[in-house]
């Protein structure tokens, strides 16, 4: 990302996830400009297994590459989007940041709401379904009520947020959660810090299947 918004991807571009409009098996070694929109100016970005997202200073999300799952938030399940295509966000919701997993996305909005898509076999959009509830457009994390988060993440199969207060929900795959269960959960639960610290921040990588905190 450059000091002017604008976003260059290099690598595999097998799945279109380069954002040039092409598809090759072969990786580009140098970085390339993402075709984004014109006027589009990026602040933030992450990238799934597969697949890259993007926040616009207007705070839009755009996508591009593997489709599956609804990972790209744009009404989608299946297919390649070698060029950005702009997720459906709910009307009147912008977003600062986003987080992708294997293929599932997560997005805080600028009121600290979280939002998710895509893939849904382990609870991993924390809206209550499980197993059947993929969603290829942005649902609700129900995150208790006053609680605003401020950062998120989490792996492939599981997600984490941050509350402004320091607490640290999970949810998703077992044992990734960090509430000494080893059972799904389709819903956030608390995550058991350490007595006396708080969260202020977290980390995570598309493919990993563990979770990071930063405390205080």
């Amino acid at each position: 990302m450059s000091s002017t918004g604008q976003v260059y991807a290099w690598g595999a571009n097998g799945a279109g996830e380069l954002g040039n409009g092409s598809i090759s098996n072969l990786p580009d070694p140098a970085p390339a400009l993402v075709r984004l929109p014109a006027g589009v100016q990026v602040t933030a970005v992450t990238a799934g297994e597969d697949d890259s997202l993007a926040v616009t200073a207007l705070g839009q999300v755009f996508g591009w590459g593997q489709e599956s799952f609804g990972s790209l938030g744009n009404g989608r399940d299946s297919g390649l989007a070698p060029l950005p295509v702009r997720t459906l966000l709910p009307p009147g919701l912008r977003v600062r940041s986003v987080f992708a997993g294997c293929f599932h996305t997560l997005a805080v909005t600028t009121g600290g709401l979280v939002l998710a898509w895509g893939d849904n076999g382990d609870g991993q959009l924390g809206n209550g379904n499980a197993r059947q509830g993929d969603s290829v457009v942005p649902v609700r994390v129900r995150i208790p009520q006053g609680l605003p988060v401020t950062a998120v993440g989490g792996g492939c199969v599981h997600s984490v947020a941050v509350t402004a207060r320091g607490l640290m929900f999970a949810w998703g795959a077992n044992e990734f959660l960090g509430n000494g269960s080893t059972r799904d959960s389709a819903l956030p639960e608390l995550v058991r810090l350490p007595a006396g610290r708080v969260a202020i921040g977290t980390g995570g990588a598309a493919v990993a299947d563990f979770s990071l905190a930063l405390l205080r």
